[in-house]
């Protein structure tokens, strides 16, 4: 994917055989995705509302986990009533709280992508992508824009032996079993917060099993939600009693929904987690007060089976305004907003822009059609017209972007394309307008949700060039930055929260170097042996 080549056998535009001696591209600096925030402010509200669920039952004046909340049958009502009243103050300085219909709403940036030949780091080459900040959305769902637009862009030994004689003895070693999980202990007071994610992709030749670690946003996420736990267990804000203290697990649904549902059923009814041999139960079921969850495909299907059990999930990156029906998902919150917000941007930015209508690409998958379907319901009451909605095969090809473009050229007054697509997508487009030379031939409205990384649009600079973004506003927390310098640093190789067998992946990968005192070696080969000196920087993130 990131070399543009194939294993096998060609396919798609990966048309070159990969060589293993390539390495992979590097991020020219730290960039933080902006749901880091959403995902400690996740955490952190599950903190606060067992705090007003303690307090409830237990007064106001509580020193510890009474015995009447642990063994109340509501206690997890409690804690969803106690979510419902948290408000505070966090890193973007705005006051935090859920809406009556389990959202939080934080606003967005607006950016206009900008074609640069000048850098504007002292000693660093020109990025060729410049985000000029040219509006924002509030929480008052007011629009503010300042942009115009041109035409001008572009083992042990079992042996039988038949001869005593001869040693012929084959020493049959057990495959190493993969970890299915990250789990960190240090509260130990009987309550704990599970996450889900997708920590490896899918391993597309073995059906449930997990394919190479993400070391770009995905692990971001992970490392976020155990910052998140680390800051309440050490009540870093001061803003809770000490003995609220919370046990954290994080399980790796690997891209798989069907797999992700086997794990959460065990992890609720204590059972071991398939493909493990870690034995017995991992956390005790009835200690777990809140899922977060990552992504809508993971989302909707776990948070409908946590609703049966009264358990609650909030997710910091899910948008499918169909988590938003009470009936259906009555313990489900969020720390973002849903796609109909996003969809009442786009149609303010159209009126602003005095754009006719829009058309709208999109990747056909769950998350993305979901969004699409938001846009298009949306668009009678905002009073706007999207003319065409065009989806892309989740395979599509370089032919199949170029006839969806061609489509949308032959269009009378088609000039705003909102694009709900992948990375690979995003991509796959920007190389289609510019072998069918579009280059400024549509205004492209993504949302952030794609990736942080322009290094994906190398060469491809001037497709994107007067493209708008939609990012959900943030802010940059620093000590969490300083917390994965620290987490990813070899002397916590073998005795951090990380895996071990995650950790080699995550260390070989970021540093492009291969461990040799490790018992189960990688099937990846670098140039270089790792020596336990390097150094974890902004630099050395590669992003997928």
């Amino acid at each position: 994917m990131i070399q543009n080549c194939y294993w096998d056998s060609p396919s798609g535009t990966r048309l070159r055989m990969c060589d293993l001696s390539s390495s992979i591209p590097r991020a020219s600096s730290y960039v933080q995705d902006s749901y880091v925030l959403y995902v400690i402010n996740a955490v952190f509200s599950v903190a606060l509302g067992i705090h007003n669920a303690l307090e409830a039952v237990c007064g106001q004046n509580y020193a510890s986990v009474c015995t009447k909340f642990y063994y109340s049958g509501e206690r997890r009502q409690k804690i969803m009533e106690g979510l419902l009243k948290v408000n505070f103050t966090d890193d973007t300085h705005q006051p935090f709280f859920y809406t009556s219909d389990g959202q939080s709403d934080r606003g967005f940036h607006i950016y206009n992508v900008t074609h640069t030949s000048v850098s504007f780091v002292p000693n660093q080459q020109p990025q060729n992508i410049r985000y000029q900040n040219v509006g924002s959305y509030n929480d008052t769902h007011f629009l503010k824009l300042d942009i115009t637009y041109t035409n001008s862009f572009k083992a042990q030994c079992d042996a039988s032996r038949a001869d005593p004689t001869v040693d012929d003895c084959v020493c049959p070693f057990p495959v190493a079993m993969p970890s299915r999980f990250m789990k960190q202990t240090n509260g130990n007071k009987g309550l704990s917060v599970a996450y889900i994610g997708d920590i490896h992709l899918t391993d597309p030749s073995k059906p449930l099993t997990c394919g190479r670690i993400s070391t770009g946003l995905e692990l971001y996420k992970l490392l976020a939600f155990f910052y998140a736990i680390d800051r309440v267990n050490l009540n870093a804000n001061g803003t809770l009693v000490d003995s609220v203290k919370l046990d954290g697990l994080a399980l790796d649904g690997c891209s798989q929904t069907i797999r992700l549902g086997q794990d959460v059923y065990n992890v609720l009814s204590g059972n071991q987690l398939c493909d493990s041999d870690v034995k017995g139960t991992i956390l005790s079921p009835s200690s777990i007060v809140a899922f977060v969850i990552d992504l809508d495909r993971n989302t909707i299907p776990v948070a409908r089976m946590l609703s049966n059990e009264n358990i609650t999930s909030i997710s910091p990156t899910a948008g499918s305004a169909l988590l938003s029906d009470r009936l259906q998902f009555p313990y489900f919150l969020r720390t973002r907003a849903d796609n109909l917000l996003f969809a009442n941007i786009v149609y303010q930015l159209a009126k602003s822009a005095g754009w006719d209508y829009l058309s709208v690409l999109y990747t056909d998958s769950l998350a993305y059609q979901t969004a699409s379907d938001s846009l298009l319901d949306s668009s009678q009451a905002a009073g706007a017209c999207v003319a065409n909605s065009v989806p892309l095969s989740s395979n599509a090809s370089l032919a199949e972007a170029q006839q969806a473009l061609k489509t949308l050229s032959q269009n009378v007054g088609s000039k705003a394309v909102v694009l709900l697509v992948s990375p690979d997508h995003l991509k796959l487009l920007m190389e289609a307008s510019q072998s069918l030379g579009l280059a400024g031939r549509f205004v492209w409205i993504v949302p952030y949700d794609w990736t942080s990384d322009t290094s994906l649009l190398t060469n491809l600079e001037q497709e994107m060039a007067g493209s708008l973004i939609i990012e959900p506003r943030s802010a940059f927390v620093q000590d969490f930055k300083n917390y994965i310098s620290q987490e990813l640093s070899w002397k916590n190789r073998n005795l951090g929260k990380i895996p071990v067998d995650w950790f080699q992946e995550i260390y070989e990968t970021i540093h492009q170097c291969n461990i040799l005192d490790t018992e189960n070696p990688t099937n990846v080969i670098y140039a270089k042996v790792c020596t336990g000196n390097e150094v974890w920087d902004s630099i050395n993130i590669p992003f997928y």
